[in-house]
């Protein structure tokens, strides 16, 4: 039965259904009278590339669409989704997705006014055949191929057992896009396996990963042979691969001994102090070909957690194993396990370690105090000044947010930063912001950590309104290499101004603009972007101060209801354009595959070619040599390749420390826009992107501490001056031990006593096995409290770190990790008994307003301060922090150096550099925190607070058009290419000079650009010269600040090219700093180098040259020639901080 309810155009729309479901008369009452306004389609544009699919595919378009009020889309009939993305009055684009069988398909929606969505039976829109879609047949002939016949294992800390293929298809056409749910893999139980395209920047599918792990959970016997199996949707095998992956147990069989667990098994862990995983260690006997790791009783989905050789040969190693805690309170319950081609087996018993959240019981007053008052000096933008304060213990990880209904600030806060008035272990905080004129509904404050409040400041009624979006009219992306692009937003937002862009993972600030302000202007700002994955272009959020954001999908950039887009990434581009394929190598080879390491470091080349890469592509080449290290990745600088016209290849030169285990190393090449890792290479060129070394016997293992003890006990009565610490042994018996470094804190003192160690402070023993002591001084005159060593690093000679606290890094105390040794309780019984906190006598600045737009010399601030104590008197050890905070939670600071102390009166001083628009458009709120007396007696001030007292709490800042040079490029001798960066340089080209002063006597030279921006120029003009010149821009008459640029001398006899790498540092004595280095000569012409003879100052021992007369140096008699395309190494060890200068250089190559 069918009830006409409705008429849309020329369409009846009724509504079906039995007896049963008629509704009652008064129901129709609630139905809409129906507007004449006519749903119109303007333009139609398909966002996915034509794909393939067996049964159907999956088709998004673009609908631009006039009509006055939103709509909701109808699913049924092909329809999954339909969601706006942009409006602009009438006009509107959604975004609706088609499910579409194979062939062509003429498609239809339907829809309603979302005003009619509160009503039982809305009014639809139908709208038929609004456009074409096409659905491509998958081929039947489509098949896989591998790339090598091999399958590549990955193992590691924290990363599961897998093994992969590289595939390629056949008969399919990449630039057509599919489903990753066409193909499904197989494999029998307890194996799983993973099958989808490698991410290739873009729709582009010309390379897919195949991916076998074992499950934990299945109880299923291991299978030694079976087969890999990819099928189609339909059944059809497309590829078959016999799995090779597991091996046969070692013969004569492994053995496990001396199985330790830290903290010991059973042991209960505070989360975060010591560490955040669980540390094993065993030695293990005859094991080549089996894997070993930890299974964790969690429901993992591939086993992981594995054992890693660090010490010793293959014959007899030490393995280490980490499991992390990933919260408190948290029950780990592990076993060791073995795997091979026979399946998983369980050696001993059951591990289970506890953590625990520390001091629980930390204390909390639920009261929070809010202030909010009207503000005449923050500027014309903000009008409220807002302070919360409340009682907390200290908590690392809390923060204090201040927000309403459209927008959050998040204050984190870096100690001291907050804490007034009170110790660490209870204190106020108090915090304070600022609230523009468009502030709106409840001001709250919410504070996370072990106690999770939220108060109400204010109810707050806008002086403004803005209801409206930033404007984003025009998106610019330019090249300025292969790893850097240059982004350039138009915009603009006549009503609150805009609050700032979120742009691929960082800000664009009122900071970045080149031209215009807040309510209309021009963004500019450098992506570093080392890997573009799959999308085709860059995200933007955009913010206002009116609390709107919006969003640009990267997946389909559309700015306004013309269709304007964010253009591609110039790289992506460019991959598209040339065809370039990330597994397409012309070559690929190490100097040396097969390396012995077992007394020194080895010097090697990696050099490749990729089919369609640009000579201007810059490869960087990281070597994963301490797996114990997962900081390894951030702190390590890469070792940087480059184009070798010689040999028609990229090639990097790398140094592998001595003593890797044997077997192969783990590496990442950085080759913009592509990322490998070693074993990715390894399935496309196989046995090529092996870098294998060889041990008699290895050792990456850090220094360990295998002796803890107080001094002079774990319990001290400080009735006078006292010396305290610990007397510790650290072994590193293969290696040495470089240097160490502890951090020494209490709970009422979390400003460090810091004690840096080398050899030269053994007590006794050697750098492989010494003594060492940690001392600090007491006087008697203090607060009763517990030390304990609160961070550290130990470092070996050949790089290997562990530290403490630790997460997936190894941690130094591991053999502690719940000893009584690591705390020093220290009673006061002559203390001050003092509970009152020291205060703020005075504070001045040197400025009350600013200008972040000029050079670096005019953006200093200083302040000056005294405080006093009236009790335990002020302690000179702890210096007090003053911020420079934005609204937005953004701040700077100094801490400040003790001018004098006289009378109980201490005086200090503190200096800030502004970074460069540091608060443009906005205002800076004045703190002071981190006074501190005797008693460790805390206290602080808040902008609100300090406005209390009468000083000055704020800081304004002007914004000037002065244009500000910051740094150039590298330029040679021989070069007439410099790029030149900045700020300020405006968006017209022709009101923009560059000039160049040769210090010649000529003056300031005009020069010609060739690529122009607001914060980047490049000329193609200098002149090649050997001597150091000046560069400044002018722009609309405005003069900048000169830059110096110093070219680098390029030999016109000798084409040859000199790389030094630091080995590793040291203090001598806590005085003297000491590098060892190594020299690599390469030889980069086309004759040989028959001599090459140098200078050097500082040395204290070198190798490998000879010493011709004093500080004279040649190449030895054993290698007098470089020959072209090769290279000499040799080292030294010299007493600096920075690697030795080659002076009177003399190089032959007649």
């Amino acid at each position: 039965m069918k009830f006409l309810i409705g008429v849309v155009g020329n369409t009846l729309v009724f509504h079906t259904g039995t007896s049963g479901s008629i509704p009652e008369w008064g129901a129709f009452s609630k139905i809409p009278k129906w507007s004449n306004d006519e749903l119109k389609i303007i333009r139609v544009e398909r966002v996915d590339e034509i794909e393939y699919g067996s049964i159907d595919c999956s088709i998004r378009f673009n609908v631009l669409i006039d009509y006055p009020r939103p709509l909701v889309f109808n699913n049924g009939n092909g329809v999954v989704s339909g969601d706006r993305i942009i409006q602009n009055g009438t006009l509107s684009i959604y975004q609706i997705r088609h499910i579409v069988p194979v062939g062509n398909n003429s498609l239809s929606f339907q829809a309603y006014d979302y005003t009619n969505y509160q009503y039982s039976y809305p009014v639809y829109i139908n709208k038929t055949n609004y456009v074409i879609a096409q659905c491509d047949q998958f081929p039947s002939n489509v098949k896989f191929v591998s790339k090598q016949d091999k399958w590549v294992s990955f193992s590691g800390f924290a990363n599961p057992f897998h093994w992969i293929k590289l595939l390629n298809p056949i008969n399919l056409d990449s630039n057509k896009g599919f489903s990753n749910y066409e193909f499904l893999c197989q494999v029998p139980e307890p194996y799983g396996c993973l099958f989808y395209p490698v991410p290739s920047n873009g729709n582009q599918k010309r390379n897919y990963f195949l991916i076998v792990y074992i499950s934990p959970t299945s109880n299923t016997p291991f299978n030694p042979a079976f087969n890999v199996l990819v099928k189609s949707k339909q059944g059809t095998t497309v590829f078959s691969s016999t799995f090779d992956g597991l091996k046969d147990p070692t013969n004569p069989p492994m053995q496990v001994l001396n199985f330790q667990s830290f903290p010991p098994i059973n042991s209960i862990l505070n989360f975060g102090e010591m560490t955040n995983h669980v540390t094993f260690q065993t030695q293990i006997l005859n094991n080549k070909n089996t894997l070993t790791s930890i299974s964790r009783e969690n429901g993992d989905d591939m086993i992981q957690n594995q054992l890693i050789p660090l010490v010793g040969s293959t014959s007899n190693a030490t393995f280490i194993g980490m499991t992390e805690f990933t919260t408190a309170p948290q029950i780990l319950k592990m076993h060791l396990q073995i795997i091979d081609n026979q399946g998983a087996k369980r050696i001993g018993g059951d591990i289970s370690i506890n953590s625990k959240v520390k001091d629980p019981n930390a204390y909390f007053d639920n009261f929070m105090g809010t202030s909010i008052v009207n503000e005449t000096n923050l500027g014309p933008r903000y009008i409220y000044h807002t302070n919360v304060k409340f009682d907390t213990s200290y908590n690392p990880e809390m923060i204090i947010i201040f927000g309403d209904t459209f927008a959050n600030e998040d204050n984190f806060l870096p100690f001291p930063y907050g804490i007034s008035n009170g110790t660490i272990p209870l204190h106020s905080v108090s915090i304070s912001s600022a609230t523009n004129g468009f502030y709106s509904g409840g001001l709250s404050c919410f504070r996370n950590g072990d106690h999770s409040i939220s108060a109400l400041i204010s109810i707050i009624d806008p002086i403004n309104t803005d209801s409206n979006d930033v404007v984003i009219s025009k998106v610019e992306l330019f090249s300025l290499s292969f790893d850097k692009v240059l982004i350039r937003v138009h915009a603009n937002d006549d009503v609150s101004g805009i609050k700032y862009f979120d742009v691929y993972r960082f800000k664009i600030q009122n900071s970045d603009l080149v031209w215009g302000n807040p309510m209309n202007g021009v963004y500019e700002a450098i992506a570093e972007i080392l890997f573009y994955p799959t999308f085709k272009t860059i995200p933007i959020i955009s913010f206002d101060f009116g609390g709107n954001d919006r969003a640009i999908n990267s997946d389909n950039p559309i700015i306004d209801t013309n269709f304007n887009k964010i253009p591609n990434f110039p790289t992506f581009d460019y991959i598209k354009d040339k065809k370039l394929d990330p597994f397409n190598f012309t070559s690929f080879s190490f100097k040396f595959n097969d390396i012995d390491v077992s007394n020194q470091p080895f010097n090697n080349t990696l050099c490749f070619g990729l089919s369609g890469a640009d000579k201007k592509m810059v490869p960087q080449f990281f070597l994963l040599f301490s797996p114990t290290n997962s900081k390894q990745f951030d702190t390590d600088k890469p070792f940087i390749g480059a184009w070798d016209p010689l040999k028609n290849q990229f090639c990097i030169d790398f140094i592998i420390p001595a003593r890797i285990f044997t077997g192969e190393i783990s590496y990442i090449i950085y080759f913009s826009p592509f990322i490998y890792d070693r074993g990715y290479i390894a399935t496309s060129v196989g046995s090529a992107a092996q870098l294998r070394v060889t041990s008699n016997y290895a050792d990456q293992l850090p220094p360990i501490i295998t002796e803890l003890n107080s001094y002079p006990s774990t319990n001290v009565i400080v009735d006078g001056e006292k010396t305290i610490g610990w007397d510790l042994r650290i072994e590193d018996l293969t290696n040495g031990l470089l240097s160490a470094e502890f951090n020494i804190t209490s709970e009422y003192d979390l400003n460090p006593i810091t004690i840096k160690l080398t050899p030269i402070n053994l007590i006794s023993g050697n750098d492989k096995s010494g003594i060492y002591q940690l001392r600090f001084s007491v006087s008697p005159n203090c607060r009763s409290q517990s030390f304990r060593i609160s961070s550290a690093k130990l470092t070996d000679t050949q790089g290997h770190f562990g530290v403490t606290p630790s997460t997936y890094n190894f941690n130094p105390f591991i053999k502690f990790l719940v000893s009584n040794q690591l705390k020093i309780n220290i009673t006061c019984p002559n203390g001050n008994n003092d509970n009152e906190s020291p205060i703020l006598n005075s504070f001045k600045s040197s400025l009350v307003s600013i200008d972040v737009g000029q050079f670096k010399e005019s953006r200093i601030v200083v302040f000056n301060f005294t405080t006093s104590d009236s009790g335990s008197g002020i302690s000179l050890r702890h210096n007090p922090t003053v911020y420079l905070k934005k609204p937005n939670s953004d701040m700077v600071s100094c801490q400040s150096k003790l001018l004098s102390y006289t009378n109980g009166l201490a005086n200090y001083s503190c200096s800030i550099e502004l970074p460069y628009g540091f608060g443009s458009h906005d205002v800076l709120l004045v703190s002071i925190y981190g006074i501190v007396d005797n008693q460790l007696n805390m206290n602080g001030y808040s902008s609100f607070d300090l406005k209390s007292l009468g000083f000055q709490y704020s800081l304004l800042t002007t914004f000037s058009d002065k244009p500000v040079l910051e740094s150039t490029s590298s330029i040679t001798n021989q070069a007439t290419t410099l790029t030149i960066y900045g700020h300020k340089f405006g968006i017209d080209s022709s009101k923009i000079i560059l000039q160049v002063d040769y210090i010649n006597g000529q003056g300031w030279k005009n020069t010609s650009v060739s690529f122009y921006a607001g914060i980047v120029l490049i000329t193609d003009s200098i002149t090649p010269t050997s001597t150091p010149f000046y560069v400044r821009v002018i722009v609309n008459n405005i003069i900048s600040n000169p830059i110096l640029v110093k070219p680098t001398l390029v030999p016109t006899q000798c084409n040859y090219q000199v790389d030094q790498t630091i080995i590793s540092k040291w203090i001598n004595s806590e005085i003297y700093p000491y590098l060892q280095a190594s020299i690599t000569i390469k030889n980069n012409g086309v004759k040989p180098i028959k001599a090459f003879s140098f200078m050097m100052d500082n040395i204290d021992q070198i190798w490998g040259v000879t010493i011709t007369s004093g500080t004279i140096y040649s190449l030895p008699s054993w290698n007098p020639t470089i020959n072209p395309g090769n290279d000499y190494t040799f080292g030294y060890i010299l007493r600096g901080t920075d690697v030795g200068q080659l002076t009177n250089v003399v190089v032959d190559c007649s």
